[in-house]
């Protein structure tokens, strides 16, 4: 169902790329530190992330 888009940066703005970058580090960063994840082994994982693809696991 599509709703409307009252606000927010259009996909392939200029502004779009750095905003996203500037989100998703904080988010990373704040995850990393919260020590959530989990663990197999000697392995953690807390949050796996390539380009604009992320799992969160808690």
């Amino acid at each position: 169902m599509p709703f409307p888009v009252r606000q927010g940066v259009r996909q392939g703005a200029v502004l779009s790329t750095w905003l996203y970058l500037l989100f998703i580090d904080k988010l990373m960063r704040d995850v990393e530190s919260s020590g959530h994840g989990t663990t197999t082994g000697h392995l953690h994982t807390g949050n796996p992330s390539l380009a604009d693809d992320v799992t969160l696991i808690s």
